[in-house]
């Protein structure tokens, strides 16, 4: 014991008899010690994508983890998808650094982390998650009431809940065209929605002010026109979280929020302004929460919202 690993040692053996009589020694004969034990994860580490995960489909998502190597290989990888959407699944350990995960959800967003071990079982750290959304169903919005927008009048088959409101300044105001002449939005308090009082939110959880869009069918979604709470300006939102969900249980937030949504000017004339891009995601249900307003401590509240369709 005690020789140092990965170092070559010499011997040679000499005989000798009772009496004392010795020989001449052997030929030298040589080893080499065994390297230390491999307690290393492979490298890099943490992992990395190759090619970070895309939508190949509206149900599929692929991605390639960065080549590991270990001195102890081969080397095995773990994909593991940390939303816990619809229809995801982690991939058990493999020599691929290619990963397909099928049978997703489509407009859905899906984010996933890579790690990798060696033939010896060192661990290596997670990866930084990388997100990408499922592509679009090819029928998402076909045979549907409208192919240019909801809200703003278009109201069939709509259904619109919210946190609370204030007499009759309910959500509903907000799609029915009430108080729009041409693009322009008055300021009357009865063509508004208004929400006094929180409640739990049924995309993100906790209490707050929102409003609950269920369009009734499936629709690619575009931008949405927003015409802030022009009669009490200062009920109007200010930073707004946007999620979408085409089943109303798994929701996703709608990339690039919080979104700051302008002050209304609280004249007649007011054309509303061009909110934030859905770009073609499919939904059926849109939540819309107000995470502060411009001031008031009464009330957070819109006067109207068309959401966009894209063909």
């Amino acid at each position: 014991g005690g020789l140092t690993p990965s170092t070559q040692y010499c011997y040679t053996v000499t005989l000798r008899d009772a009496p004392g009589n010795s020989g001449s020694s052997s030929s030298p004969a040589c080893a080499t010690t065994q390297g230390a034990p491999d307690t290393t994860p492979p490298t890099p580490n943490p992992a990395t994508f190759a090619t970070a995960p895309n939508a190949s489909s509206s149900s599929q998502i692929d991605m390639v983890a960065g080549t590991g190597s270990d001195p102890s290989g081969p080397v095995e990888y773990q994909f593991n998808e940390t939303t816990g959407g619809a229809g995801a699944t982690d991939s058990s350990w493999q020599t691929s650094t290619s990963y397909s995960d099928s049978g997703l959800s489509a407009s859905t967003q899906y984010c996933y982390q890579v790690r990798s071990r060696d033939s010896v079982g060192n661990t290596g750290s997670y990866s930084t998650a990388s997100c990408a959304t499922t592509q679009a169903s090819s029928s998402c919005g076909s045979g549907q009431p409208f192919s240019n927008y909801i809200g703003a009048g278009n109201t069939t088959d709509v259904t619109v809940t919210q946190s609370s409101v204030d007499e009759v300044a309910t959500g509903v105001k907000t799609i029915d065209g009430s108080g729009l002449s041409g693009s322009n939005h008055d300021t009357a308090w009865e063509s508004t929605w208004q929400s006094p009082s929180t409640a739990t939110n049924p995309a993100q959880g906790g209490s707050s002010h929102w409003i609950r869009y269920d369009f009734g069918h499936l629709y690619k979604l575009g931008v949405l026109h927003v015409w802030n709470c022009n009669e009490e300006t200062v009920r109007g939102i200010q930073s707004a979280t946007i999620h979408y969900s085409q089943d109303g249980t798994n929701w996703t937030a709608l990339p690039g929020g919080p979104f700051t949504f302008p002050q209304a000017p609280g004249t007649g004339s007011y054309a509303g302004f061009a909110g934030p891009d859905f770009g073609g995601i499919c939904a059926r249900y849109v939540v819309i929460t107000s995470n502060s307003n411009y001031g008031d401590g009464f009330a957070h509240g819109l006067s109207e919202v068309q959401f966009n369709i894209v063909p």
